[in-house]
């Protein structure tokens, strides 16, 4: 059996935040790149992995435990099988519905390019053309989570440092509620 594997978290002092930021960018133009030269099952893929690591960061913050490492079917079913009033509906919405059914036609497009349906003879060309619109849509779609969450991220970072902040600020030389 092997080990739990640990997702990297950026802190200030570490590099992970600018690895991952150089990470993005390119696979954002590998992406890209992929679906111009109709290579779409890459595409797929590194989408597939790009959605799921956005998931795993925001469940590890939400939940304060790690998430590392799942299958976007694993983790979509985590979105589904929270009761937890405090996770985000915007994105519970979005993971249960868009991502849901991406993952599905992401499914077909990985695993059924090499297999026959009865009386389907279509060929290695059509069956290309089929895998554009999942590759296309998946890179919209991780645009539409990765905003989201990035939304979320920085949403809470500020309540955070809101609560922090003394709500009650003394100023010297100032008699505070005499009008003075």
């Amino acid at each position: 059996m092997r080990d739990q594997r640990a997702r990297a978290i950026a802190h200030p002092e570490t590099p992970v935040g600018k690895h991952r930021a150089k990470l993005f960018a390119s696979g954002s133009n590998q992406i890209k790149d992929a679906i111009f030269r109709k290579y779409y099952i890459e595409a797929i893929c590194l989408v597939e992995s790009w959605i799921s690591d956005r998931l795993e960061c925001y469940l590890s913050n939400f939940k304060g435990k790690p998430y590392a490492f799942k299958t976007l079917d694993n983790l979509v079913r985590q979105f589904e099988e929270s009761n937890e009033i405090e996770l985000n509906p915007e994105l519970k919405s979005l993971v249960i519905g868009d991502v849901k059914v991406w993952k599905d036609k992401r499914n077909t497009a990985a695993h059924e390019m090499m297999k026959i349906e009865s009386g389907d003879y279509s060929s290695w060309d059509e069956r290309l053309a089929r895998n554009r619109a999942p590759a296309v849509d998946g890179l919209k779609l991780l645009r539409k989570v990765d905003n989201l969450i990035t939304r979320l991220k920085r949403t809470a970072k500020k309540s955070s440092l809101n609560k922090r902040a003394s709500p009650a600020v003394e100023i010297k030389g100032v008699n505070r509620g005499s009008g003075k």
